[in-house]
């Protein structure tokens, strides 16, 4: 179509010979020269056409035509900076029979008749920028050359009217006039009897006078704006408008509205006044009386007063809004007469204070908001009698006391009191000024001084869903079981630091009907023994009837060593509350813990006198009779008399125990000492037990205490005990243990060869020594230092998620300082920049292994996964174990979460257990090695120790060589065999 219309143009220009260029934007466009005039078409077949020209009277060639309407109606034709002349070609020019709207802007004229009598049906005409328009008047002549004209505008001109000025135009239905006209004369819009919206605004007129719109019978809506020079309407105003409902007063130069301004509009149903220029003041009467108003608005009007009378007698009002207004004061009876008023808005004035009398006639009243005044107080019967009041809004006033019977009597069901002076400090009542609104459904009481929770809240208002508490000076969180309706308690942003709830026991089916919502974000919580019941139902332990609690990111805020911990996540077992009990200064502490009941007292040595379970001073901090626990820095003589459930000797360096178990004690802990013997005595008591990382002898003569040992029930830490001969308990063949005469026999035959053995042994090895360390350290030695681990940059790369630092800490520390390990953090040694993934590629491939420190949080967090499973692809490729997995509990290895490579792992290899016994025996032996050690006596019992066994006794006497692996060995100054040193090694 484009090539055809360029082909018909090109034609076209060739025969009239004018310079003419097309191109295609959004919309079609051509520029044209005639007569030395540019003229560019702009234009959308079917749709529109505009022409801009340079203002200068030229004629359009007779055969010029563009064909865009297709010889139909177009519905809408542009005109800029022409002559009004060219009116009368755009038909032949657009093929266009007529046009629905027109817009001239900036053309110069006159307009006369005989230019827009062929134009057709036009139902819109819009007049821009008016000023080189000949001619100072309306163009009354083209107007009335329209007869469907329905909308005609006016704007950016220095036009006057006239009486009579559009006298003709009876079709016109809206009319809009912005001319800087300094006058509007009676009669002015006489004829126009179809007009029904009159808009007049941006003009220099000081007033209108009387009989201006006579003739506008049919007028329903009229707006006076930004006519900044008007500044009074006078009474009689508006006579000749019988049926105006509607009338907008904007930003004018008013400083008065007298009386009687809008009497005789029996039909006027609103009235909006808005942000004048000047300081508006009304007449004492000048709303009265208008019996058909409904709706006053009324915004930034510079008012600073209203009279008692200002609505006497216009009861039929609905709506009152008066907003942004400099109004101190309500007189006491101007709503008197509003029996029908559903909605009053008063906010954002300077209204100090209210009389109680002051809404007492307003009957069917639903609505009140009075927020962002200066109100103070709330007097008593304020709302008495008003029984269809639903919401009542009093945000951000100075409000500092509410009368109790304020709201006697009224269903209100949404009440805002957000950003007040409300403190509530009584000292005998249990109840607020709210106790009388049982309809209550939405309770907004935020950014107070609220100290106190009233009884009110929690059992009369029953229909309550919303109560906002927060950001108030409350310091505790109601009784969770209080409330008898199902509201969500609103109490973030206080000063609660406890949240006692009673330790979690499955209630019985149905026992609280009702299930309130705490939010308790962002409060000072002190982490102790007394948020353990808050703690269980955060971590699950609820049934479906018992209340909600929210806390999302809220850290604790006391102790100070917990202070990084969410109180979601925190260790149950660091909950914990120091308490009397008057013991002696042996002890250094004493405290209750919750979780697991107990009380646990840490001494140098047994006290005198241990604090009683039984006694009603610790009742507060337990929901049954708690047991006592005592960890102790060296054993008792005795337990006789002491009422201990559980004794804690672990790390005491005890060889042997010297008491005797008594009837309370339960849980005996013995773990990480140097015991030999099994305590018999202590197995006989039935008593739970802890033996782990102690050398038990494990042999012929101990083979009753060996074999009651592995059967006892009891017996905590069964996997973790280790005997003299580094063989595991678990491990053990007890069967082996007693074949002495047999090893009897077959020693003394053997004793007498293997010592001429030894002998020829021995020499050998003094003579060739050199050339045999090399070979038992290839043979039988640790691992020798691969080419790709020699140039790698760590030993360790540990993979952790941030919040369990704290224990990361205390490993880095010991593995940098006692083993002698280079570790890489990522938060420490990761070079900025760089993405993280590309990060972990990287630091994974130049560390000898990977430590994953194996938590709920590692779990949770994408990029620890992703630490694993780099070192676990590493593992697969180079079939080296390059993996250490060590778990803050072992219960991880069930979780769900573990992935599909983690949980294989776990499943196919071994892993270490924080807390174990012999943590940090375990971890040194799959540590990289910088250095390997071959000394005569390993020699010797690599050699012979599976067929000399008394070799394992052999005193370290001997001097050690130390060779390390490399090809570049060589004897030192001391004579030993050395090396360069090396990064790390596999173990």
């Amino acid at each position: 179509m484009l090539l055809l219309l360029f082909a018909s143009l090109l034609s076209m220009v060739v025969t009239q010979k004018i310079p003419c260029t097309e191109y295609y934007e959004d919309e079609n466009v051509l520029e044209c020269q005639f007569n030395n005039t540019n003229v560019t078409f702009k234009y959308k077949k079917n749709e529109y056409a505009n022409i801009y020209c340079q203002t200068i009277d030229f004629a359009i060639p007779a055969n010029f035509t563009l064909n865009i309407a297709n010889d139909m109606n177009l519905d809408s034709l542009g005109i800029t900076s022409c002559h009004t002349n060219i009116l009368r070609s755009v038909n032949r020019l657009t093929s266009a029979t007529s046009f629905t709207t027109i817009v001239l802007k900036g053309v110069i004229g006159p307009l006369l008749g005989e230019d827009v009598k062929n134009l057709g049906d036009v139902e819109n005409l819009f007049f821009r920028d008016m000023g080189t328009l000949t001619g100072t008047h309306v163009p009354t002549e083209a107007i009335n050359a329209l007869p469907s004209l329905k909308s005609l505008r006016m704007t950016d001109g220095f036009f006057q009217l006239a009486p009579n000025a559009f006298n003709g135009a009876i079709s016109l239905e809206y009319l809009e006039l912005s001319g800087h006209i300094q006058n509007i004369p009676a009669m002015a819009f006489a004829g126009l009897t179809n007009l029904t919206n009159l808009n007049i605004w941006g003009n220099d007129f000081e007033y209108i006078v009387p009989g201006a719109f006579i003739g506008l019978e049919n007028l329903t809506s009229l707006t006076l704006s930004t006519n900044l020079n008007l500044a009074s309407l006078e009474a009689g105003v508006f006579d000749g408008v019988p049926k105006l409902r509607n009338i907008k007063i904007m930003n004018n130069g008013l400083t008065i509205l007298p009386n009687g301004v809008f009497g005789g509009l029996k039909d006027l149903e609103s009235i909006t006044i808005l942000m004048n220029q000047d300081f508006l003041s009304f007449g004492t009467h000048a709303l009265s009386n208008v019996t058909s108003l409904q709706h006053v608005k009324i915004l930034s009007a510079g008012l600073q007063s209203l009279p008692e009378e200002l609505f006497k007698d216009s009861s039929n009002i609905q709506t009152i809004s008066i907003n942004g207004e400099s109004i101190t004061e309500l007189p006491k009876k101007i709503f008197r007469s509003q029996v029908n008023l559903k909605r009053l808005d008063l906010s954002n004035n300077q209204i100090e204070g209210i009389d109680s009398d002051l809404f007492s006639s307003l009957k069917e009243i639903e609505y009140i908001n009075l927020a962002g005044n200066y109100i103070t107080h709330l007097p008593r019967d304020l709302f008495s009698g008003q029984g269809n009041l639903k919401e009542v809004i009093f945000d951000n006033n100075k409000i500092v006391s509410i009368d109790f019977n304020a709201f006697q009597g009224v269903p209100i069901e949404q009440l805002s009191l957000v950003s007040n002076e409300l403190t509530f400090d009584y000292d005998d009542e249990t109840m607020s000024p709210f106790e009388n609104l049982p309809q209550l459904i939405n309770l907004n009481l935020k950014d107070n001084k609220i100290c106190n929770f009233f009884d009110d809240w929690r059992f009369i208002l029953r229909k309550l869903e919303t109560l906002d508490l927060s950001n108030n000076n409350l310091t505790q969180a109601p009784a969770p079981m209080s409330f008898l309706h199902n509201a969500t308690i609103d109490l973030r942003s206080n000063h609660i630091s406890k949240v006692w709830l009673p330790t979690y026991t499955p209630p019985p089916a149905n026992r609280w009907r009702y299930k309130p919502q705490f939010l308790l974000d962002d409060n000072p919580l002190t982490c102790d023994c007394e948020i353990y019941g808050l703690w269980q139902r955060l971590n699950g332990k609820i049934v479906d009837d018992e209340p909600e609690y929210v806390i999302n990111e809220t850290k604790c805020s006391f102790p100070e060593h917990l202070q990084e911990f969410y109180v979601k996540n925190i260790p149950s077992k660091l909950l914990v509350c120091d308490i009397p009990c008057n013991v002696s200064s042996e002890c250094d502490s004493c405290v209750a813990i919750s979780s697991s009941n107990e009380i646990a007292l840490e001494c140098n040595q047994m006290p005198k006198v241990l604090p009683n379970p039984d006694s009603e001073n610790y009742t507060f901090y337990f929901t049954k009779q708690p047991t006592l626990t005592v960890k102790l820095n060296e054993q008792p003589d005795t337990l006789q008399g002491y009422n201990v459930h559980t004794l804690n000797l672990s790390n005491c360096q005890l060889e042997s125990i010297d008491f005797s178990p008594t009837e309370s004690l339960k849980v005996l802990d013995l773990s990480n000492n140097f015991i030999t013997n099994v305590p018999i005595e202590f197995l006989e008591g039935d008593i739970s037990l802890y033996l782990g990382n102690n050398p038990i002898t494990c042999d012929c003569w101990h083979v009753n205490d060996i074999i009651m040992l592995k059967r006892y029930q009891n017996l905590m830490d069964y996997d973790k005990i280790v005997c003299s001969n580094d063989v595991y308990l678990n491990e053990l063949d007890v069967t082996v243990l007693c074949n002495s005469l047999y090893a009897a026999i077959t020693g003394a035959l053997v004793f007498m060869s293997m010592l001429l053995i030894m002998t020829v042994l021995f020499l050998l090895l003094y003579k060739y020594w050199y050339e045999v360390k090399v070979i038992l350290h290839d043979r039988f030695g640790d691992k020798i230092v691969t080419r790709s681990d020699m140039k790698k940059k760590y030993h360790l790369f540990i993979s952790f998620a941030h919040q369990n630092y704290i224990y990361i800490k205390l490993l880095v520390d010991r593995l940098e300082t006692e083993f002698k390990q280079k570790i890489c953090l990522h938060f420490r040694d990761w070079e900025p920049g760089e993405s993280i993934p590309q990060q972990i590629i990287n630091t994974v491939n130049n560390s000898c292994k990977t430590v994953i420190f194996l938590t709920n949080e590692f779990l949770d967090s994408d990029w620890a996964n992703l630490e694993f499973r780099t070192a676990y692809e590493l593992t697969l490729k180079d079939h080296r174990n390059r993996v250490i997995i060590i778990l803050l509990d072992e219960d991880l290895v069930h979780d769900p979460r573990l992935s599909k490579e983690l949980r294989a792992y776990l499943t196919t290899h071994t892993y270490l257990v924080w807390d174990e016994p012999n943590f940090w025996r375990k971890l040194s032996k799959v540590l990289p090695r910088t250095e390997y050690s071959i000394t005569f006596l390993i020699a010797l019992r690599k050699l012979g120790c599976c067929f000399f066994p008394f070799m394992a006794s052999v005193t370290n006497d001997v001097e050690e060589v130390r060779v390390q692996s490399s090809l570049n060995v060589h004897l030192n100054e001391n004579n030993e065999l050395v090396n360069e040193p090396r990064n790390c090694a596999d173990v």
